[in-house]
Parts: structure tokens; sequence; C-alpha cells
């Protein structure tokens, strides 16, 4: 009987040890769970899943949205530039709207000089349509942009386009991405033409 006893205190307190320790690494596991998923959600806008450079099966690799900064800021002077100058006289008021998603109220000061000159008037009696056909554009460390455009006006029955070379200059800030409206999370400030020349050959 005392032999018995003491086979059942072995295996309670082996059972108790097993237990302890199973409960220890269910904590450590957890924690380390936990800290994990915090990590990932810290740095999770710090990164965006490109194309890798080598040629591997799965072309996706972490980069660094740093390194992306440039091509964001570009890339939502560029749409604004696309939106606002390419229309015709169907779809204008639709476009310049999508634009002001991505700019101060230096757009609407913008469009609203536009429609004292008649522009859009002009283009819808004549069933005219615009567009952007080259773009460059250069930024700075302090946030300001400078671009240089070369915008086509096309009438119908004409045989070459009008061009028009404009140079736009303004500054932009960080601001909350939202697609489709804002995908490149930026907005741009004090917008304006400083200059507007018909290309004449």
């Amino acid at each position: 009987m005392e032999e018995t006893k003491r086979e059942i205190y072995k295996s309670l307190t082996k059972n108790n040890i097993t237990s302890r320790a199973s409960i220890i690494g269910l904590v450590v596991v957890s924690t380390l769970a936990v800290v994990i998923v915090y990590l990932m959600h810290v740095n999770h806008d710090k990164y965006v899943y490109g194309l890798s450079k080598d040629k591997s099966l799965l072309p996706l690799e972490l980069i660094e949205k740093e390194e992306l900064k440039d091509v964001y800021e570009k890339g939502h002077i560029g749409l604004f530039i696309d939106r606002f100058y390419t229309i015709n006289q169907y779809n204008y008021k639709e476009q310049i709207e999508k634009s002001f998603w991505l700019i101060d109220e230096s757009g609407k000061k913008l469009y609203d000089d536009y429609t004292r000159r008649g522009h859009y008037n002009k283009m819808t009696v004549s069933s005219s349509d615009q567009y952007v056909k080259e773009v460059k554009i250069v930024t700075n460390d302090e946030n300001n942009f400078k671009a240089a455009l070369l915008v086509a006006i096309n009438k119908p029955n004409q045989k070459d386009a009008k061009l028009y070379k404009i140079i736009v200059e303004g500054s932009f800030k960080k601001y909350p991405a939202n697609y489709p409206k804002n995908p490149w999370g930026y907005m741009i400030y004090n917008y304006r033409e400083t200059e507007y020349t018909e290309i004449t050959e």
C-alpha cells in the first residue's frame, strides 16, 4: 500500500511538472506571437511588395517605402496633371472634380480662372479634346515641385493639334491615402501656372 502511495505521488509530481512546463511554454509562445504581430503592425507601413531585381520564381520582395518616395511623389503630381488637363467636352467636369481630390483650393482657383477665360466653353462649342502629350516633373527635399507640360488641343477636321507649353509649380505634403480618390497619399498645395505659351512652327 505504501508503495502504491509513493507511485501515485511520483505520478502526480510528474504530471504537475509537465503541466507547469506546458503552461510556461504556452505563455512564452503566446508572448512571442503577440510581439511578432505587434512588430508587423508597427513596420507594415514602411514596406511594400514589389518585383525583385533577380528573375526568381516568385518575383516579389519587401521594398522599403522610403526608396519609392520619389516615385510616389511624382506619381501623385502626374495623376493630378493628367486628370486636370486630359479632358474633352463630355468628361471635363468629371475629370476636374476627380483632380480636386488631389489638391487644395488652388486647384479650384485655377479651374475658375480657366472658366472666366472661356476655355471650357470654347472646347464644348468646337468639340475639342485636350490631353497631356508630355510631362517632366522635378521635386526637391523641401517638398516643392516644378513641372513642364506639353498639352495638345485637338479640334475635329484639324490636321495638327495645337501645342501649348505650360510650366507649373507648387508644393506637396503627405496625406492619408484613399483609393481610388487619393491612391498615392499626398496633397498638392499652392499649385500655379507660371508660363502658358502656344508652340508655333
